[in-house]
Formats: structure tokens, sequence, C-alpha cells
């Protein structure tokens, strides 16, 4: 896999305000810190945001822990992660795919699934590694952004997809 063909990673407010009010939460944050550890074991970039930490919090520990050393975060007040930072970074790195997680699946993931969809980008949500208040909102989220091309996958099947083979060397 060359770097331009490999994904980013978008880790969309996992915050520590959150983690009463969203389904399954725990589950969720799980999920995005075995991805992290895949992400780093295949040298996929990771890209983090924050909606208005001043008011919501840092992200959760449990992932921050989990990342790379140099991971940049990007606060943000709207609800697309697509700040002028991170295009920036995009359009450097050149990648086709880009992996979204996080909350809420029917803000801020949704909208930016489908502002990267409209710019050619092929778009991957890890069903597993996203979730809502409510957990209809997440599934109409998924399928709705599903409907229009986006890839709805589980880690599991997307960690098999990135590898390729059962020969792969990592």
């Amino acid at each position: 896999m060359t770097s331009k063909t490999q994904p980013i990673l978008l880790i969309c407010d996992m915050q520590t305000k959150f983690r009463d009010a969203i389904h399954q939460f725990d589950l969720v944050e799980k999920s995005i810190c075995h991805l992290c550890k895949i992400c780093q074991t295949f040298s996929i970039p990771i890209l983090m945001t924050t909606q208005t930490q001043s008011k919501l919090g840092p992200c959760v520990q449990s992932i921050v822990s989990c990342l790379p050393e140099r991971t940049e975060s990007y606060d943000k007040t709207q609800f697309s992660m697509l700040t002028p930072e991170v295009v920036t970074i995009l359009e450097r790195e050149e990648r086709k795919e880009i992996v979204i997680v996080g909350i809420e699946t029917h803000i801020c993931v949704l909208q930016t699934a489908m502002e990267l969809l409209k710019q050619g980008y092929r778009v991957v949500i890890i069903a597993d590694a996203v979730s809502s208040s409510l957990n209809e909102e997440r599934l109409v989220a998924l399928r709705r952004m599903q409907a229009v091309g986006v890839v709805v996958t589980s880690l599991e099947s997307w960690l098999f997809e990135t590898m390729e083979t059962s020969e792969h060397a990592k």
C-alpha cells in the first residue's frame, strides 16, 4: 500500500463532556482506541477535532493516550470537521480515502462525510466507532450516508480490507 492509497483517519469530537450523553460512548471510545493502534501499525495519519473545547472539554484521555505523539487536534465551532487547517492537511497529503469515527453521527460526522464525498474522496464510516445521543439518530445518519455513496463498514471488516491478504507483513 503506497502512502497515497492509504487513508487518513479523522476522529470527531470525542470529548469528555459528551460521555454521559452519547449512546454507547464507552464502546465507541474503545473502538477508536483500537483503531488508533491499527493506524500506527500501518503508518496511517490521524487528525482529530474538538467542538468548542473551551465549553465541552478536551478529548477523552484514553483516546489521547492511544494517539501517536505528534497527532494534532483542531478545535472548531462549525459542525463539519473540515476546518481550514484540516483541509490544508488533506490537500497536502493527497490521500483518496478518508475514514471517519467519533460523534455525533447525525451532525458532525454526517456533514463532514457529505462534504468530503462532494470533493471526490472515498469516505468510510466505521459503524462501530460512531454514535449519537440516540441510537436512532445514528442509524438514520448511517443509512443516509450509505445511500449517497459513503462506505459504512465495521472496524474488523475495514482492517482486513486494509490488510488485503493474510500474508500482510504487519
